[in-house]
């Protein structure tokens, strides 16, 4: 697990100012570090970067190496090292993961890199009965025989048959898809048994020119008309919103694919129009939070009208009860 940060900010001592209150979360979730200038005292640089790990008394995949200094994440690179850059300025430095101001990271975000780095799935989010998390290799016979169930391949855009293609377009979606967009189809399983059951998540398309975000999901035969579908739909679309701000999402639902459109519908989703792709006719739904939050108060304020008309007709059979039985 990550254990040690090293920071390579020496260029900028004001730096440790601004990184004061993510310095004080790193010390609340148990992970050490230390400055590199702290450690050029122990004669660091005239040793290689692989040393690092030693003089902490570490395991090189226990750190994380932090710095706005080209030449030294390069060096960490070669040494083997997870590296983070520091980019305040917005430049470009050589490392797959970059940061603007220590006021956007926390502990979290560190552990979220690491997990990359390891390539371990991370787990997105929980509901009542399910965990979303990414999928990974041990996931993917699984997921083929799931796309395989009489009724799910009907309404699927690409059919997999053949398992060693379906395996290496997946595994390359888990190592390219994820790190460069951080969402992407996830894995759906049932809560504490790490069973998967189907998919649901969020993906970048292309429609007329303009870039939109869209919602896919499917469900093992097994697991249909459970509840599970609205569970995890209603789940994403929450956690799309807050966690990436998406305001609109849509859904592309082959025609004659009833139980999907019902489910969307379910989920708060408008029919827009009809298209077609690649031959195949398909109807497009929308989702808009904005909608959506005027529906929630909308639904919120006949409630409460509903609670006090019941309210006044309580009293007034009270009453009325109470004449009845006065002597």
């Amino acid at each position: 697990m990550l254990t040690t940060i090293i920071f390579d900010i020496l260029a900028c001592k004001d730096t440790i100012e601004k990184a004061e209150k993510f310095l004080v979360d790193l010390k609340k979730h148990q992970l050490t570090y230390y400055l590199l200038s702290d450690l050029q005292a122990q004669k660091l640089q005239a040793l290689p970067f692989s040393y690092i790990p030693k003089i902490i008394g570490c395991m090189p995949e226990q750190l994380i190496f932090i710095s706005q200094n080209a030449t030294n994440l390069n060096l960490a690179k070669e040494a083997g090292l997870m590296t983070i850059a520091y980019t305040p300025q917005q430049e470009f430095l050589p490392s797959l993961y970059c940061f603007e101001s220590f006021s956007d990271i926390d502990s979290r975000y560190l552990i979220h890199v690491w997990h990359r780095y390891q390539h371990i799935p991370i787990s997105r989010f929980t509901t009542k009965h399910l965990e979303i998390r990414e999928l990974c290799a041990l996931d993917l016979p699984r997921l083929f025989k799931i796309y395989q169930e009489p009724g799910i391949d009907t309404y699927m855009e690409e059919l997999h048959q053949d398992y060693s293609i379906f395996n290496e377009k997946m595994q390359a979606y888990i190592n390219q898809i994820y790190p460069l967009y951080d969402f992407g189809m996830w894995g759906v399983f049932l809560k504490g048994s790490n069973i998967l059951i189907g998919e649901c998540g969020i993906h970048q398309v292309t429609i007329d020119n303009n870039i939109e975000i869209e919602i896919g999901y499917l469900l093992s035969t097994k697991y249909q008309k459970k509840g599970y579908g609205r569970e995890m739909v209603r789940a994403t679309l929450k956690y799309a919103n807050k966690t990436y701000d998406f305001q609109t999402i849509i859904a592309q639902i082959m025609r004659g694919n009833h139980s999907s459109i019902k489910l969307a519908e379910h989920c708060g989703f408008v029919y827009k129009k009809k298209c077609k792709k690649n031959g195949k006719v398909l109807y497009q739904y929308e989702w808009n939070y904005a909608m959506q939050a005027q529906r929630a108060r909308e639904l919120a304020k006949k409630t409460v009208k509903s609670v006090f008309s019941d309210h006044r007709v309580y009293k007034k059979r009270y009453h009325k009860k109470s004449e009845i039985d006065l002597p």
